[in-house]
Parts: C-alpha cells; sequence; structure tokens
C-alpha cells in the first residue's frame, strides 16, 4: 500500500499534461488567410535552433502547463539569450528566437496556441508574452542554406511596424503524430 506522502508526490506528475508536438511554419502577414491556412502557404518553417529556413522543418515539443514553454531536440527555446542575433532595426531591439540547450526561459515568454474560430486541432497561431501573435524576420528564405533569425514583433506610437525592409509573420503550429520530443 502506497504511504499517502508518496501517492501525493506522484499525483500532481501524474496529472500533468502531455507535452504536444509539431512543426512551425511562418506565414507572410497580411496573406494569412484565417481559417484557411495551412502549411501549404507557408513561406518556409523554423528549425531545431529556432530560425526561419525553406524546409528543415524541427519537431517542437510544447508544454502547455505551467506557463507554456517550447522545446526541440536541440534545447529550450527563448527571445531571452543575448548571444542571439539583436535586432538592430527595431527601436525595441530584442534578441532572436534561439533554441539549444541551457537555455532559461522566462515565465513571461508564455507561449501558447492562440485559438482561431473554425481551427481544429491540427493548425493554431504560435502566441506568447502578452497576446503576441506576430513576429519580424529581416528577410525571407531564398535558398536551402539560408537561415533567417526570428524576433518577437514589438511596436509602439514611435515605431508603429517592422522596420523597413523587414517581414511580419504569424508563425502556424501544425500538429505531429510523434509524442515529445
Amino acid at each position: 500500500m502506497l504511504k499517502p506522502t508518496l501517492f501525493l508526490s506522484i499525483l500532481p506528475s501524474a496529472l500533468a499534461a502531455a507535452p504536444l508536438t509539431g512543426h512551425i511554419y511562418a506565414l507572410l502577414y497580411p496573406n494569412i488567410n484565417l481559417p484557411s491556412s495551412s502549411s501549404l502557404n507557408s513561406i518556409g518553417c523554423l528549425n531545431a535552433l529556432g530560425q526561419l529556413t525553406l524546409s528543415d522543418c524541427a519537431v517542437f515539443s510544447h508544454t502547455p502547463s505551467g506557463y507554456g514553454t517550447l522545446s526541440t531536440a536541440a534545447g529550450n527555446c527563448t527571445f531571452n539569450d543575448k548571444k542571439a542575433p539583436e535586432n538592430a532595426d527595431s527601436l525595441f531591439k530584442g534578441y532572436a528566437w534561439t533554441c539549444g540547450e541551457h537555455l532559461e526561459v522566462e515565465e513571461k515568454e508564455n507561449y501558447y496556441l492562440g485559438p482561431v474560430e473554425n481551427w481544429t486541432d491540427e493548425f493554431k497561431l504560435l502566441g506568447n508574452g502578452n497576446l503576441r501573435f506576430f513576429y519580424d524576420v529581416p528577410a525571407l528564405p531564398a535558398t536551402e542554406e539560408d537561415k533567417i533569425p526570428v524576433w518577437r514583433y514589438l511596436w509602439g506610437s514611435a515605431q508603429v511596424g517592422v522596420p523597413e525592409e523587414h517581414h511580419r509573420i504569424g508563425l502556424l503550429w501544425v500538429k505531429t503524430e510523434k509524442k515529445g520530443v
């Protein structure tokens, strides 16, 4: 028979939500046609390091419990790695999204799969922080070798759009059958 203290220590982990797995595709704004967008409309996908590529699509694992983290086979994903490329063209700066070992994810990042009316569980937009569903890229991938940094789309009265020559994208989560990374 289990001792009550042992049972209580097992209970939270047994009830924790299983990670969801999926690929993340980039959709070019304003060409995002909800809810008919799919990976077929994408301009590329994110690799295991969190960069936009033409076709090097990593499997991401989303843990919805707690504050919602994302990871790949490379490790945790975050916008707070000070070694990542900085968005020097933006007034608000910020670091590129990076996935790797030993990266700390702050609670305020809070990754979630946005509920979009009439969409199935197969396709969701990836959001983070306080209702952020758009991201900033300095270029679009043109060759298989291109690895483009992805930054948060940040704006305010001094800069209401992405910097000149940049593109605003949405990130489409496409569920996979694989369980965990």
